[in-house]
């Protein structure tokens, strides 16, 4: 339905005729004005009393006044309906995740166009109307383990509103979040607060200064302040927009609460989350055993439980212990080949340098590397005179070596002293030559 109507401004608003109102109830709006030749455009809702508010840029633009006559077109647009599946093929559809109301109980409306989601909802305020892609890969949901692990909470701000944000020191973390975030966002609307130790070095909080340029953002974006008990210095990044706040951390929600049919959601979110709230650890003890032990750390036991239902999809479900000096949960869990084997290969700490090597030294130091090792070396068929110049070892220990390896599954007898490798075999040389790259 439109409706073109002669109206007069009145402070600023514009006041709509009965029947109209009645046709329009609680519905979106979408208000063209024009005047003297040119003409706006904007989305609103209407007032209890059958009002809209015009926006302050708007009537700078036009330089509209009080008691101004202007022609007025009103329409009603759709609110598009939300998708009721997260995915469409290999990608989630940001539809499926925007609520219908804000948390501050306001109609949020979305309108489709060219492959992207615009986003406004009504309130006293005039909040910006945000635009983000409608598709995005499947590894923004690292985005969203980030989140859980360094997001900020939505606390509602005065005349604000809700901050998305996300803290860490880490610049590889740093530069991914954003790198991630460009997936929903068609630019940088990042800002980054840099906290420092106390009498820094100036070079070094110039490098910080330039690595936050590096990401994009813009310099007058971009604050430094001092603070207590931070070695060196922390990013901050934050955007204030209580839509995408909103629609981030039910995202984020969900996906740590669902379990996926696609584990490559499940992986991702991990990988995100074991970089900001996860650790990895292995010792010999004095008899010369290994022992090694992962562990996650959570404020929350709900949220300790659902990180425990997607780390059991891998095998990697924990025990999960409260901290009463500390008043946070501890998830632990004693790392055995297999465990390793998959913490590598799903590549979950990838994003923590220092427990993703330790991971690859404990599979190396690791019994059960020493007796699989030789495959990198061993080609589809063998002899046993190859395999003990490949091995350097006697006749004896390649007999039991070889008898071993075929009672795993791994290789075959072919022939007299003859031997063929099995697809078991090959999949643990190309494990070990992916472990050779790091």
């Amino acid at each position: 339905m439109r409706s073109e109507l002669a109206l007069k401004i009145k402070n600023h608003r514009l006041w709509l005729p009965k029947e109209i109102q009645k046709n329009i109830g609680k519905e979106f709006i979408e208000i063209t004005i024009r005047k003297d030749g040119t003409n706006e455009k904007f989305l609103t809702k209407l007032t209890n009393d059958g009002r809209f508010f015009i926006p302050k840029e708007i009537r700078k633009k036009m330089d509209l006044k009080h008691d101004d006559n202007v022609d007025v077109s009103v329409e009603m647009i759709r609110n598009l309906q939300r998708s009721v599946s997260h995915l469409k093929g290999k990608k989630f559809d940001m539809l499926s995740f925007i609520p219908k109301k804000t948390m501050s109980d306001f109609d949020i409306h979305v309108n489709a166009d060219n492959g992207r989601l615009k986003l406004w909802y009504s309130t006293k305020g005039r909040p910006n109307e945000i635009i983000i892609r409608r598709f995005v890969p499947l590894e923004f949901a690292r985005l969203l383990g980030y989140y859980q692990a360094e997001g900020g909470k939505l606390r509602l701000k005065k005349r604000r509103g809700r901050e998305l944000s996300f803290t860490n020191k880490s610049k590889t973390l740093v530069s991914d979040f954003i790198k991630l975030s460009e997936y929903i966002l068609d630019e940088n609307v990042w800002k980054c607060s840099i906290r420092h130790e106390k009498n820094i070095e100036r070079e070094k909080l110039n490098e910080a200064k330039r690595f936050a340029v590096s990401l994009g953002i813009e310099k007058e974006n971009i604050s430094v302040s001092p603070a207590e008990r931070i070695s060196s210095f922390t990013f901050r990044l934050w955007i204030t927009n209580s839509l995408l706040a909103e629609i981030v951390s039910n995202m984020a929600d969900i996906s740590r609460k669902k379990l996926y049919k696609n584990s490559e959601i499940n992986r991702y979110f991990l990988q995100g989350l074991l970089a900001g709230d996860g650790s990895f650890f292995s010792h010999r003890d004095k008899n010369g055993s290994l022992h090694s032990r992962m562990y996650v750390y959570e404020a929350k036991k709900n949220y300790a439980e659902d990180y425990n239902k997607l780390l059991s999809e891998f095998d990697l479900d924990c025990n999960i212990k409260k901290d009463r000096m500390k008043n946070f949960y501890i998830m632990t869990r004693s790392v055995n080949w297999e465990n390793l084997v998959t913490l590598y290969d799903k590549r979950l700490f990838i994003l923590s340098k220092k427990h993703h090597e330790n991971i690859i030294n404990t599979i190396k130091g690791h019994k059960r590397y020493r007796a699989l090792k030789h495959f990198k070396n061993l080609p589809d068929e063998f002899e046993n005179s190859l395999c003990r110049k490949i091995t350097g070892k006697d006749e004896t220990y390649v007999a039991g070596w070889l008898r071993d390896r075929a009672k795993d599954g791994m290789i075959e007898r072919a022939g007299f002293r003859k031997w063929v490798i099995l697809n078991s075999g090959i999949e643990v040389r190309k494990f070990l030559n992916k472990l050779q790259s790091g």
